[in-house]
């Protein structure tokens, strides 16, 4: 089965030529069409030449080289220059901010420290659940290269975290890139995460702070984990069990 694109499958390209490229890369990854596309300055041609590009990392974890490997330096050059533009409008083929979906997920493997404000941007612009999720998984992938994290970023995530307009999975998985962040501020956020009425958020906290300075938030953990429901929802279990093995630990000297 080959692939073409994650947002521009209904795309239609600007010239032939464009949609020569397009065929020839979906099925024979040729390089020159690659290059064809990402250079061109048809927007929907750029995001199939970057959603390619991330489709190959993606799928290289299963043991296929990403056949665009070569072109890594000039994919974020491109990604950051599409970032740094307004997000795309909706149309009858795609939807809004398509252009920095496919820009973030190409980012995906190659986010530097330095790119942590345009993805803050791209999160504070973000329409879509898709855009959202894309900027999300980037944010979490620069916190994990940062020794000091970007307090706009920060912000950015903790406003979704709190964001009771936003479906849970979206809030969770904010959540989840804030905690890669390491920061006093951040467990000051998950501590006030644990006195939400989401019990769902209130373990991904609770899972993070345990595993934060050496346990020092235990108590913090205990006292709230003490008011879930009898079958709280996933991954309170990892909680009990965290807690449970510290408890023994603490037996034990």
């Amino acid at each position: 089965m080959t692939f073409d694109s994650y947002h521009w499958r209904k795309a239609t390209l600007g010239t032939p030529e464009l949609e020569r490229a397009r065929a020839l890369v979906s099925t024979t990854h040729d390089r020159a069409s690659f290059e064809l596309l990402l250079r061109s300055n048809d927007i929907a041609a750029v995001g199939i030449a970057l959603d390619q590009y991330q489709h190959g990392e993606a799928t290289s974890r299963w043991g296929t080289a990403n056949p665009f490997a070569d072109h890594s330096a000039e994919v974020a050059a491109r990604a950051r220059e599409i970032l740094r533009e307004p997000p795309s409008p909706a149309s009858h083929h795609t939807h809004a901010g398509a252009n920095h979906a496919s820009a973030l997920n190409a980012l995906t493997n190659l986010i530097e420290p330095d790119d942590a404000e345009l993805v803050a941007q791209a999160l504070a612009r973000a329409s879509t659940a898709d855009l959202r999720c894309a900027a999300t998984i980037a944010a979490g992938r620069a916190f994990e290269k940062m020794s000091d994290p970007n307090g706009q970023l920060i912000v950015a995530l903790e406003r979704m975290v709190f964001d009771d307009i936003l479906t849970p999975g979206e809030r969770v998985d904010a959540l989840n890139s804030l905690a890669r962040a390491s920061s006093a501020l951040v467990t000051d956020i998950l501590l006030r995460v644990l006195r939400l009425p989401d019990v769902k958020l209130q373990a991904h906290a609770a899972v993070h702070l345990l595993d934060r300075e050496q346990g020092a938030h235990r108590a913090a953990v205990e006292a709230a984990a003490q008011a879930w429901p009898a079958d709280p929802p996933y991954p309170a279990n990892e909680v009990f069990d965290a807690l449970e093995e510290a408890e023994s630990e603490g037996s034990d000297h």
